[in-house]
């Protein structure tokens, strides 16, 4: 049987950290393709949605707040791609800025919060949206995962 029951709900998870994972990792020997990991996320629901057998309504709003969550993490990619070059900048300098250094930080970990903020209020839409039936199969299906 198919694990996507168990992404539908661990997507708001996997979006808040495995794209700001991703976004962290850019400047290793590997760089994220965002396209494919949107790819990847859009599958995934919609694999989920067919093994909950899922209302025209539920995959709308389902699929809305997968859109919302991927537009965050575009938006935090960019700003992560910013906050390199002033990063670089700060290295390159004659003098190490310590101070703007830890701005940078602290404006990074802020803009993470606010997108695991969004996750759970994403989670809690879904859970919203689904049925009980639907939330105890997805539970079931994650209790398979978790459950040593």
């Amino acid at each position: 049987m198919k694990t996507g029951l168990k992404k539908l709900l661990s997507l708001t998870a996997l979006l808040a950290a495995g794209v700001t994972v991703a976004g962290f990792t850019g400047c290793g020997h590997h760089r994220p393709d965002p396209a494919r990991m949107e790819k990847m996320v859009t599958h995934r629901v919609d694999d989920a949605l067919d093994d909950l057998k899922a209302t025209p309504e539920q995959r709308q709003r389902i699929t809305a707040v997968k859109d919302r969550m991927l537009a965050g993490a575009r938006a935090m990619r960019g700003d992560h791609q910013a906050t390199v070059k002033e990063a670089l900048g700060l290295w390159e300098a004659q003098s190490f800025d310590r101070a703007r250094a830890l701005a940078l930080v602290d404006a990074r970990l802020d803009a993470m919060r606010t997108m695991a903020h969004e996750a759970v209020d994403a989670a809690a839409e879904v859970h919203a949206t689904l049925t009980p039936e639907q939330r105890a199969e997805v539970a079931r299906k994650l209790h398979r995962h978790v459950d040593p």
